[in-house]
């Protein structure tokens, strides 16, 4: 999970565009981006909390994620004041369309490149079967990956019947954990201190899910997430992401 790649064949632009109904997108999304400015408490350091603390153990629990070490390296050379005027400068960010979330049993070939994963060209490309995956890829590889075209989005491929599996344990905890929406609000864009979750990339989500269950990722809100990441399985963290960020974009100064 948290694979990146496009479709194929590319869309002709990166631009976004007004959400629009096509066979296989299940719903808009968004880039990964706060849509409102959190309140803080005098000298609350949020959840991003321990972020120096967290920074300095310098590790996370997917070894693969070869630009941990870069985040890291850049994070230790901020004060807690830099780090709190660059989540306020990213939280005044409106919101635009960023995330296609596509239902599919198979995805492109792809390859590891610059941190992202690249569908294969010529004799090297092809479909294989998705599994039990979230791919996710940028539409337009070179602006997203060598020009950082901010404008260029991503599509999320995801299992077929992940969605509606997802959409089960954040509103009813189907049983094994807590509803996300006790927490996260009735339309999963935050309460308070509390952040959003729709609309954010899946492939983050889900580090970051799978980072409080094995214990590398700690502070005052991911202690209160412990419990209920704690009886989730991989494949629950999968169809959980996939929901939530096939949820609507927040509409626009909320």
């Amino acid at each position: 999970m948290g694979c990146r790649f496009h479709s194929a064949p590319p869309l002709q632009h990166a631009a976004p565009s007004p959400r629009r109904e096509r066979a296989g997108v299940v719903r808009g999304s968004a880039r990964l981006r706060p849509h409102r400015r959190l309140p803080r408490a005098p000298g609350h350091q949020g959840d991003d909390d321990n972020a120096a603390q967290r920074v300095a153990r310098g590790k996370g629990a997917e070894p693969r994620k070869k630009n941990y070490q870069t985040m890291i390296d850049i994070a230790k050379g901020m004060t807690l004041e830099e780090i709190e005027e660059s989540a306020e400068y990213f939280a005044s960010m409106p919101w635009s369309p960023w995330i296609d979330v596509r239902e599919t049993k198979t995805v492109p070939k792809t390859y590891f490149r610059g941190g992202l994963h690249i569908p294969h060209e010529g004799e090297k490309a092809g479909m294989e079967p998705i599994g039990k995956r979230i791919v996710e890829t940028p539409v337009d590889p070179l602006g997203t990956e060598l020009m950082r075209n901010p404008r260029a989005g991503f599509i999320a491929y995801v299992p077929e019947g992940s969605v509606a599996k997802g959409e089960l344990l954040v509103r009813s905890g189907g049983g094994k954990t807590l509803q996300c929406t006790i927490c996260h609000g009735e339309d999963l864009n935050g309460i308070g201190t509390v952040p959003g979750i729709a609309s954010r990339s899946p492939s983050y989500m889900a580090r970051q899910l799978n980072d409080m269950k094995q214990g590398t990722r700690n502070g005052t809100m991911a202690a209160l997430m412990k419990p209920v990441v704690e009886n989730l399985t991989s494949e629950d963290i999968l169809n959980i992401v996939a929901y939530t960020a096939s949820l609507a974009v927040p509409e626009s100064g909320d």
